[in-house]
């Protein structure tokens, strides 16, 4: 079974994305901030402001599909924002 990575999984993309996967017969691993859920669950504990990722949670991966990052519907999209919003893509991808 091919398995893919997904950072996001619970945002808007990420909960439509991840049962279409599985509904594929992709194996579905969710990096997801905070502690992960019952042991097998698909789930991996990761924090890109604070820790990095253990390599071997991407081994054998096909893909990883990075939808993490800071909400775009949060705030207007002033200068500073759109800076910021880059930055939150920047550091879950080059973690």
């Amino acid at each position: 079974m091919e398995r893919i990575v997904v950072t996001g999984a619970s945002g808007f993309v990420g909960r439509w994305l991840v049962p279409d996967l599985e509904s594929r017969g992709l194996e579905v691993v969710r990096l997801v901030r905070g502690a992960a859920g019952a042991p097998g669950a698909g789930e991996v504990p990761w924090d890109p402001d604070r820790s990095g990722l253990d390599p071997a949670v991407l081994e054998g991966a096909r893909a990883v599909v990075n939808l993490a990052g800071r909400n775009v519907a949060a705030a207007r999209w002033t200068a500073a924002e759109k800076e910021r919003l880059v930055e939150s893509r920047l550091r879950a991808a080059l973690d």
